[in-house]
């Protein structure tokens, strides 16, 4: 019995197979290569800008003075980005009797994968990997006070790293919105982690575009935050 079911599924596929057309087997095959063009790559446009909370940050906290601009190449399902800055920034530590300053430059080059590929204003979702590097110096300058007779007396013993290196990795998670026409809004959440650095007489207190670096010993690892103001040139248009 179970065998003349078999038989019978077996002859009403083959004879629904037979009856179908030449022009609808050639509209699935087409609808399979439309499907496929869909997900495909393409040119779209460019997203350049700066980072408002960088600049926020240089206004209300001295002296630090940082600013950041940022590019990318819109593929539809993938960005290609590029980020450049400077920072410059001092530290004083009065517990210790020590202050400390730093100015650099830093850069990012990464790609994100965006899950928003069919909006029909582009707006972007994105989740990507960055590669980052840094080259600063900073400076260490250490007031020792000391007794002379009736007299205290203070000696300032001062260190500098000219040369330092600096390069880690990150995973992001961002998302860029229309606003108007060609301006957008946008914002970067930053998980960095594997920093590593030329050794110089002592470890940098901070590095340009990754951050503080007081845990590097437990964690080497912290988080950053970028809010982009961006302007979005397209190569190419949307079809209606």
């Amino acid at each position: 019995m179970k065998y003349i079911f078999s038989v019978i599924l077996f002859l009403a596929y083959t004879a629904n197979f037979a009856q179908t057309s030449p022009e609808e087997s050639d509209e699935q095959a087409d609808t399979v290569r439309v499907k496929k063009e869909r997900v495909k790559m393409e040119l779209r446009g460019m997203h350049m800008g700066f980072d408002a909370f960088g600049a926020i940050k240089t206004a209300v906290v001295p002296p630090l003075i940082g600013w950041e601009i940022t590019s990318d190449i819109d593929l539809k399902k993938y960005m290609v980005v590029f980020d450049y800055g400077n920072y410059r920034n001092a530290f004083q530590d009065t517990t210790r009797n020590l202050s400390t300053s730093i100015d650099g430059d830093y850069f990012r080059l990464g790609i994100d994968g965006n899950v928003l590929k069919k909006d029909p204003d582009r707006n972007a979702l994105t989740f990507g990997i960055r590669y980052g590097w840094a080259r600063f110096e900073d400076q260490l300058i250490f007031n020792h006070d000391y007794a002379f007779a009736d007299t205290v007396l203070t000696r300032s013993l001062q260190f500098r790293n000219l040369n330092h290196r600096a390069h880690w990795l990150e995973l992001n998670m961002g998302m860029k919105a229309k606003i108007y026409k060609g301006l957008w809004l946008g914002y970067q959440t930053r998980l960095k982690f594997r920093l590593k650095y030329n050794p110089g007489e002592w470890i940098p207190f901070e590095v340009p575009g990754y951050g503080p670096t007081e845990n590097i010993s437990t964690s080497n690892s912290t988080w950053g935050f970028n809010y982009y103001i961006l302007y979005y040139i397209p190569f190419k248009r949307d079809k209606p």
